[in-house]
């Protein structure tokens, strides 16, 4: 009597385990997608759109089904012999939209720079933007503000809640 019961015990024991351990027991369990392709040194397009070239490379890059992720990523894009450069820590690329995270720094050949924690670049419209705060590099000193929309066809970054802040040494 006392095998079957430890018997009844054992099964019962090793049919809760595996139900328990199995993806279908747990409860919002998700499937852990893998990446199709990794590579070091990692470039992703080289495409030229109406006189536009832009160039993504990254140290560490991941292919998915549906998107592209990036450690150290850095975009250029060409356009009119005017180039603009954004880097970050890391980055997604889904749906013609890169999007930037950490130590986020644009900079042209206009003498323009801008750091931010976050912003994205739309690959079809040519514009780049952010809603967290940033800082700007100008001639004067620097422009604090509270979100971005540079557009890279017309050369122009428009901002908000902007503050100026004057180096008088460079007067």
């Amino acid at each position: 009597m006392k095998i079957w019961i430890f018997c009844f015990a054992l099964l019962a024991i090793s049919l809760t385990l595996g139900f328990v351990l199995s993806p279908a027991g747990r409860s919002g369990a998700q499937e852990e997608t893998l990446p199709e392709v990794e590579l070091d040194d990692y470039k992703i397009y080289d495409v030229d759109i109406e006189g536009v070239k832009q160039t993504l490379f990254a140290k560490e890059g991941r292919h998915y089904a549906d998107r592209e992720e990036f450690t150290y990523p850095a975009a250029i894009v060409v356009q009119d012999g005017v180039w603009s450069k954004m880097s970050a820590n890391e980055g997604v690329y889904m749906e013609d939209t890169l999007s930037l995270s950490g130590d986020v720094l644009f900079d042209d050949m206009l003498g323009r720079r801008l750091k931010t924690e976050s912003a994205e670049y739309n690959k079809k419209s040519g514009i780049f933007k952010g809603a967290e705060g940033f800082q700007a590099a100008v001639a004067e000193g620097r422009i604090n503000g509270r979100g971005f929309t540079a557009d890279m066809q017309n050369r122009t970054i428009e901002a908000w809640s902007v503050r100026l802040v004057i180096d008088v040494k460079n007067l």
